[in-house]
């Protein structure tokens, strides 16, 4: 009866107050009325029993579960069984066998670093899918090794295939193997790999036992999810499968309650009725026993909580849209009926009209929503995550996504019970594979975060929806593109050709929302909901197409809405940011909000207190990190907007020029930009100071590789501080040591053979920098101890790029009178060496802290998928080794010495 109602409850909430209105509506969803709303969540908090924040009273477990315990092979055996699939289009004979490994790409159109397949005697085998060959070839995927032969003839002899991250996986399930901790009850808590989800929980490879003293809750249920992890390097036979006994001890009495088989990807829901143990004092047992051998019984057990099963729980679902601009939406007052599906949000939650992003793509973003800090600290020991939080307090907690920068691999799965990241799920998928999950929650309080890909690029919206905002593509473009194909059609002068791109971003608009409206119908009177984007889209409004590039409102300017109990429908124009998130739905549910959370709780706003609005109007709002090019850092100041790259500045007047085409300081009238650098550190909690930067140009070597370029750079009193910028693709590395003895500093100037490089009287610290890896920049910022006006006059930054066999030097300098911020904000200084320039400008930079780790856009495993959106493009070859002087002596040293004009800084060589 109670399931009844809470159903009839939900329609009567969704249909009539969300999607429907008049007496038609209210007939044919069987409700007479709107069902009276709480002016506050009121979650069960209490009963829950969290295994995991719980002591052990008993455990055990083997050390090992592989064959003889010790490591799996360097070499792992690849000896089939083959089978033959067919030819290829260059007409090799192909065939496949199960992959020994688990690799975690999404695309395998080469192999992943560090990994080959050769023959037994050491031949490395040629890894393409396509060539036409007299020899064997080879690929992978996540299934399969595929070898392409010359002859219908299988593989006759094992292969071996080598890898060293599956080795380190293999060796994390083993605690014999262990390098993170020596505590066995540290090292079953673990997460693993199963497929394409991660999931959280307790590892107990049989035979084993783990038992927990607890008290049952009323009407106590353990729930849990229960298989077989699978390993990680499959060198002989799997697992002949386990078993899981639950028991219960009470008074020194032990019953079963339940024996569970255990199979490799089949984690299957259980739920054990603990009723009649209601208020007593127990041991739970779980024990694992193996089949006929403990070879590869990895038994898992997922999400282990004792708790009653709640009659109203609730529901917070983050609805999470990729790359989603609010002035494409239909709720948002766009002409277009985009969001059709859930316009009638605008009746019962609030809508955010300027709500604002962290940064332009999606991994920054991402992890600021989860944190309520800045991104830089998502890796930091003293962040804690909103699903860590919920999660021990026994919300069931999930993630749905289907952007390879929400993947494990970068960190994504952090706290998450399951985390799932799929390749390029519809959104169709997604709102299923939500659905089920909080069917089979039901009951629990739960946290969903549910991401959608449809509004990113590549377009893939069903056929059906194809007509619905767009006509004929422009001649040239395919019509399922990417990136690259837009890049190729040249559309920057041709308007027809940008409306045909925002057409069809527009028909994915409205199947993404279309799909979100499902989960929205699944609403009741006491769950949250919040509907928002990690960043929007540039449509050429600056010149560009795509994101990640620039800090304009097209990318920062992100929709937001909240639906919760108490909640007073409205659009607000307060400025608010993604960093609201997390606090706002501690607060709602009555948590405690970590201290060091930089976002602000949206509560007051959300239930219309006075003056709540005004502490959000006061808040400097910071935003920064893009993926591409070199760093920029802004501010929102009440409706100044300022953003800073290169050390040059801009700042734009919202209110007035909204689009942004008006930069205020593009002719500053002395040091204008000085307040809002303090309004940027107020906000990221960090110290921002203004200095200078030393940067290589991206390097031109016709196919050559790069030659390392080496730097040392003093200054009267010295630099407090020097560091490497952000660089999430690693395009170079900067390698920044500080040198404070002063005869060091000279030696270096005399091993790479520099002249006319003046030692300050006072040089306090000194830095010497390396650049190394492939062709691309990284900048280096350098801040003096003293003031710019008074100390950058005698900036000194000498420079070398080349070998131990010769190269080309320079020295650097800053002219006494542009020593400080002012009205220009060209190079100081430049330097022609072989392949690139050396630049010397201004360079404004929060200054690293030990909270702070950088954003890392790279990982072998997911380069192909990375490459396949567009993300990666690097047609470079790599520099060998790091920094080295010359070898040889100069037989002329006058002719190194350096020739100046004021203001210039002429190449010597």
């Amino acid at each position: 009866m109670f399931r009844l109602l809470r159903v009839l409850n939900r329609r009567c909430f969704t249909a009539p107050s969300v999607f429907a209105s008049g007496l038609f509506a209210l007939l044919a969803s069987g409700c007479w009325g709107e069902p009276p709303r709480p002016d506050a969540i009121t979650p069960d908090l209490g009963s829950e029993v969290v295994l995991r924040n719980r002591p052990f009273a008993e455990l055990s477990y083997p050390d090992h579960s592989r064959p003889g315990g010790v490591h799996a092979p360097e070499k792992i055996p690849v000896d089939g069984p083959w089978r033959y699939t067919g030819t290829t289009r260059s007409g090799m004979y192909k065939y496949r066998t199960e992959a020994p490994i688990r690799p975690r790409g999404l695309f395998f159109n080469q192999p992943k670093p560090g990994m080959g397949l050769s023959l037994k005697d050491g031949t490395e085998l040629t890894y393409d899918r396509f060539g036409s060959s007299k020899r064997p070839k080879w690929s992978l995927d996540r299934e399969y090794v595929y070898v392409y032969m010359p002859t219908r003839t299988p593989p006759e002899e094992t292969l071996y295939l080598r890898y060293d991250r599956a080795l380190i996986r293999d060796a994390a399930l083993n605690f014999i193997h262990q390098t993170t901790t020596d505590k066995r009850e540290e090292f079953v808590w673990q997460s693993i790999q199963d497929d394409w989800d991660h999931r959280r929980g307790l590892l107990l490879p049989a035979p084993g036992t783990a038992a927990w003293d607890l008290t049952v809750p009323e009407a106590g249920e353990l729930t849990f999810l229960s298989g077989l992890a699978e390993p990680e390097v499959k060198d002989a036979a799997p697992s002949d499968g386990a078993t899981l006994i639950v028991e219960l001890e009470v008074n020194g009495t032990s019953e079963s309650l339940g024996s569970f088989p255990l199979a490799i990807r089949d984690f299957t829901p259980r739920r054990v009725d603990l009723s009649k143990y209601a208020n007593q004092d127990v041991r739970l047992r779980f024990r694992t026993e193996p089949g006929e051998t403990p070879t590869f019984d990895y038994a898992f057990v997922a999400e282990p909580v004792v708790a009653s099963r709640l009659e109203n729980p609730v529901r917070v679902i983050m609805v999470f849209i990729d790359t989603l601009r609010p002035d494409h939406m239909s709720l948002y007052g766009y002409h277009r009926d985009t969001t059709k599906a859930i316009d009638g949000l605008a009746s019962t939650a609030v809508i955010f009209d300027q709500a604002r992003s962290v940064a332009p793509w999606t991994l920054p973003s991402a992890r600021t929503i989860v944190t309520g800090r800045y991104p830089d600290h998502y890796l930091a020991p003293s962040t804690q995550t909103l699903p860590g939080i919920l999660g021990d307090a026994g919300f069931a907690t999930a993630f749905i996504a289907g952007n390879v920068y929400l993947s494990a691999n970068f960190e994504m799965h952090r706290d998450w019970n399951l985390h799932r990241v799929g390749l390029w799920p519809s959104a169709t998928e997604v709102t299923d594979d939500a659905i089920e999950w909080l069917d089979e929650h039901e009951g629990r309080n739960a946290l969903i975060q549910v991401h959608y890909m449809d509004a990113h690029l590549p377009y893939i919206e069903p056929i059906t929806y194809r007509p619905m905002y767009a006509g004929t593509g422009p001649a040239g473009l395919r019509t399922t593109f990417h990136l690259s194909d837009v890049r190729r059609a040249n559309l920057g002068g041709d308007p027809d050709g940008q409306q045909y791109i925002k057409d069809r971003y527009d028909n994915n608009v409205r199947y993404a929302t279309d799909q979100v409206a499902r989960l929205v119908q699944r609403l009741d009177d006491n769950d949250i909901l919040l509907l928002y984007a990690d960043h929007g889209e540039e449509f050429w409004e600056h010149g560009g197409f795509e994101h990640g590039h620039t800090l304009f409102d097209e990318l920062l300017h992100v929709p937001m809405i909240i639906h919760a109990p108490g909640v007073k429908a409205r659009h607000v124009e307060t400025p608010v940011s993604l960093l609201d998130l997390t606090p706002t739905i501690l607060e709602l549910l009555g948590r405690d909000i970590p201290s060091n959370v930089q976002g602000k709780s949206l509560v007051g706003v959300l239930k219309g207190k006075p003056d709540a609005e005004s502490e959000f109007i006061a808040r400097d709002q910071a935003f920064g990190l893009p993926l591409y090019g070199l760093e920029r850092w802004g501010v929102l100041h009440g409706k100044d907007k300022w953003t800073t790259t290169e050390g040059r500045e801009a700042l734009y007047d919202l209110a007035q020029d909204p689009k942004e085409t008006n930069n205020r300081l593009r002719t500053p009238n002395g040091d204008e930009g000085k307040p809002y650098r303090e309004h940027l550190a107020n906000a990221l909690q960090r110290d921002v100071n203004a200095g200078y930067r030393i940067t290589p140009t991206r390097a031109r070597t016709g196919g050559k590789n790069v030659l390392p370029t080496w730097a040392l750079c003093t200054i009267e009193g010295g630099l407090k501080a020097s560091w490497a910028g952000n660089d999430p693709l690693k395009f170079g590395e900067a390698d920044v040591r500080p040198i404070d003895d002063h005869k060091a500093m000279k030696d270096k100037l005399d091993t790479y053979q520099i002249l006319g490089h003046e030692l300050p009287k006072n040089p306090g610290r000194a830095y010497e920098i390396c650049w190394s890896g492939k062709a691309g920049t990284r900048e280096v910022y350098l801040m003096p101890n003293g003031p710019l006006a008074e100390v950058g006059g005698t900036l000194k930054c000498s420079v070398y790029a080349g070998n131990e066999k010769g190269g080309k030097r320079s020295t650097l300098s800053v002219p006494a009178r542009r020593a400080e911020l002012g009205k220009v904000r060209t190079p100081l200084s430049r330097a022609a060496l072989d392949q690139r320039q050396v630049i010397l400008q201004y360079g404004i930079s929060p200054l690293p802290s030990d909270d702070v780790v950088l954003t890392d856009a790279t990982d072998d495993e997911m380069a192909g998928a990375l490459t396949a959106m567009g993300y990666v493009q690097d047609d470079y070859q790599g520099s060998i080794g790091g920094c080295v002087p010359p070898e040889v002596e100069l037989s002329r040293p006058e002719r190194f010495a350096p020739k100046r004009a004021e203001g210039k800084t002429l190449s010597e060589g």
